[in-house]
C-alpha cells in the first residue's frame, strides 16, 4: 500500500478512490492555476473549494504539500471585499513528490484492479501523464467553457466590492495563455501598460496635485523595465518578486524588517536587503510621490472623514478599480458598437480581430481625460484548425 504519513491520525491512501480522485483533481489545479516561481492572489474560498473543507485532513495535508501561502487570513477582514485574497505558490518539493506517488499507483492498479470505478479514473490519469500536459490542461478549459467559447458570450462573476468581472480563464498560468487563446481563435491579447501607476498619478494630477511632487511616479512608467531589471539585480531576486515589491508600494506598503511586512517575506526576511531597499534613492523618491498622490485622492474624497489617520485595508486598491473600470468600461462599449467578441481580463482584454488602438486611446481620452497607451495584439500562431497534438477537440 502506498502511503504518505500526515500524523500519528491519519495517513494518505490512494488506493481509496476517493482520496486518489481528489489528489489528482487538486494537482490538475495546480498545473493549471498556480506556478512555483511566482506569487498568485486566490480567495479562501476557491481553495477550499478545490482542496477540499479546511478540517478535513486530507485538504490539511494537500495544503501543507502543495502551498506556499504569503500571510494568514483575518477574521472579519474585508480584504478586496469579501473575497479573502491571499498569495500562493506551489511548494515544487511536495508537488512532485505527490506526481511521482500518483504516477505510481497508477502503474500498480493498472495492473491489479477490475473495479470499473477506478479503470475509468486511470484512464484519465494515463492520459494526463503520457500525452502532452499542456494539451491536457487546455482541452480542460476548453471543454469547461465550451458553449461560452460557441457563443463568443464569456459568462463572468461579479463583485459589487471591487467592481470587477470574475471567470475561470482569467487565473489560467501565463506559460499556457498564449497557445490555448490561440488555438481558441482569440489571438490578439492588449493590456493598459503601467495600468495602475498611469490611472493613480493622472488622477491626482486631475485633482490639482503639481505635477512636480508626483515627477518620480511619471519617472518609474517611463523606465519601468530598466527600474524592475536594476532592483532585481540589486536585491539579487527575479523581476517578478521585484513587480510584486513595486505593486506593494504603490499601494502603500512600509518598509520593515518585522514578520508582518509583506515585503520582507518576499526578501526571505533577508535584513540586508531590506535595509538596501529602504536606502535605494529611487524607491525613496517613488514612495514619497506615491504618499502625495494617495494623500490627494484622500482629501478629495473625504475618506473616513478625519477620524481615522490610516487607510481601510483594501480601500486603496478599490479606488483603483474603480478607475480601472472607468477606462475598460469605453473600450467594452466601442468593441460592442462594432460587434467584437471580447474576453475581458481586468486591465486587458483578449480579441479575435487587430484592433486599431489610436483610435480606442483617443476615445479613452475624450470620454475619461485618462491618456493611456494600449499595448499588445501581436498575433500568435494560431492552431485552431490544425489537427495536430496542440489543437483542441471541439
Amino acid at each position: 500500500m502506498k502511503t504518505l504519513e500526515l500524523s500519528k491520525k491519519y495517513e494518505l491512501n490512494l488506493n481509496d478512490p476517493r482520496v486518489y480522485k481528489r489528489v489528482a483533481h487538486v494537482l490538475d489545479w495546480c498545473d493549471i492555476y498556480l506556478s512555483s516561481d511566482w506569487n498568485k492572489m486566490v480567495s479562501f474560498k476557491i481553495i477550499d473549494k478545490e482542496f477540499g473543507q479546511r478540517n478535513s485532513d486530507l485538504s490539511k495535508f494537500l495544503r501543507y504539500k502543495l502551498l506556499h501561502k504569503l500571510g494568514s487570513y483575518t477574521p472579519n477582514c474585508k480584504n478586496f471585499g469579501k473575497l479573502q485574497l491571499l498569495e500562493y505558490r506551489i511548494n515544487k518539493e511536495g508537488y512532485d513528490e505527490l506526481r511521482t506517488l500518483i504516477a505510481s499507483i497508477t502503474v500498480e492498479t493498472n495492473k491489479n484492479s477490475s473495479k470499473s470505478r477506478r479503470n475509468k479514473l486511470n484512464t484519465v490519469i494515463v492520459q494526463h501523464s503520457n500525452s502532452n500536459p499542456v494539451s491536457y490542461i487546455h482541452q480542460v478549459q476548453y471543454d469547461k467553457y465550451k458553449s461560452e467559447f460557441e457563443n463568443d458570450v464569456f459568462v463572468y462573476n461579479h463583485s459589487d466590492k471591487t467592481g470587477r468581472d470574475y471567470h475561470g480563464l482569467q487565473t489560467m498560468k501565463r506559460e499556457y495563455k498564449k497557445e490555448f487563446w490561440n488555438n481558441v481563435g482569440y489571438s490578439y491579447d492588449y493590456d493598459i501598460e503601467a495600468c495602475a501607476p498611469t490611472l493613480l498619478v493622472q488622477y491626482a494630477e486631475q485633482l490639482g496635485l503639481p505635477r512636480i511632487i508626483i515627477s518620480n511616479i511619471y519617472d518609474f512608467i517611463e523606465n519601468k523595465d530598466a527600474e524592475r531589471l536594476r532592483l532585481a539585480t540589486l536585491l539579487e531576486v527575479d523581476i517578478s518578486t521585484i513587480k510584486q515589491i513595486i505593486n506593494a508600494l504603490f499601494n502603500g506598503a512600509i518598509l520593515a524588517a518585522n514578520t508582518q511586512c509583506s515585503i520582507y517575506e518576499l526578501l526571505g526576511y533577508d535584513l540586508g536587503k531590506m535595509i538596501t531597499l529602504q536606502q535605494d534613492k529611487f524607491v525613496t523618491g517613488l514612495r514619497r510621490h506615491v504618499k502625495n498622490a494617495w494623500n490627494k485622492i484622500r482629501r478629495h474624497l473625504k475618506i473616513n472623514k478625519g477620524l481615522q489617520k490610516k487607510w481601510i485595508r483594501g480601500e486603496k486598491w478599490g479606488i483603483y478599480y474603480n478607475l480601472e473600470k472607468r477606462v475598460m468600461n469605453v473600450i467594452y462599449t466601442k468593441l460592442d458598437e462594432m460587434n467584437i467578441a471580447y474576453f475581458n481580463e481586468h486591465d486587458g482584454f483578449r480579441t479575435k480581430v487587430e484592433l486599431d488602438l489610436n483610435e480606442i486611446e483617443k476615445e479613452i481620452e475624450e470620454k475619461t481625460e485618462f491618456k493611456i497607451k494600449i499595448k499588445g495584439g501581436e498575433r500568435g500562431i494560431n492552431n485552431y484548425n490544425n489537427n495536430n497534438n496542440n489543437a483542441l477537440k471541439h
